[in-house]
């Protein structure tokens, strides 16, 4: 898998024909959806602190999604609201409708789950 990503991300990529990309991609892809299910078993193998990785995802106290919301109102790319880039680029594919319904959807299944509680 190293070497796989190191050769198509390297300067030499250049110089590798389209068959050579194309059949080092699909290496890639065959070594990452063998490493996929142990991937976390892996990292966790180097017992790298997370504050090294910079990363929320392995705490050890289990509150992942509280520690990524919190890291997420903390990143400087959510100082705006909205988010740069959003009018130009978000939005305009943004299927608002769908949106609207989907919540309506799961308001209506909250209320219904909460009569029976």
């Amino acid at each position: 898998m190293f070497a796989c990503n190191v050769l198509l991300d390297a300067p030499v990529a250049a110089y590798l024909s389209s068959k050579s990309k194309r059949v080092t991609q699909h290496a890639l892809e065959t070594a990452l959806d063998a490493l996929r299910p142990d991937c976390v078993a892996l990292v966790d193998a180097f017992d790298f602190p997370d504050s090294v990785l910079n990363s929320t995802i392995g705490r050890k106290d289990g509150n992942v999604y509280e520690a990524l919301y919190e890291a997420a109102k903390k990143s400087s790319l959510n100082k705006e609201d909205p988010f740069v880039g959003y009018s130009q680029i978000w939005a305009p594919r943004l299927d608002t409708d769908f949106l609207q319904a989907g919540a309506v959807a799961h308001r209506s299944i909250g209320t219904h789950m909460t009569s029976k509680l």
